[in-house]
């Protein structure tokens, strides 16, 4: 087994000082967030993030019962 350690810094601003790039990203995110099947906690979460080939891939919060 091979232990590694991960190091993440968060930034925080408002949506106005974003760089073009992520504002597309956070709108992607938000559009995803329309995908979202939740019934049971009523939270709504999409996400977006870029590759390092520049694909964007979207996603969001898929409920079920199980």
């Amino acid at each position: 087994m091979k232990k590694e350690t991960l190091t993440t810094t968060i930034i925080r601003c408002s949506y106005d000082e974003l760089s073009p790039e992520d504002k597309q990203l956070a709108n992607l995110a938000k559009e995803a967030c329309k995908g979202s099947y939740n019934p049971y906690s009523h939270f709504r979460v999409g996400c977006a993030l870029q590759l390092d080939n520049e694909v964007i891939v979207t996603g969001s919060n898929q409920e079920n019962a199980a």
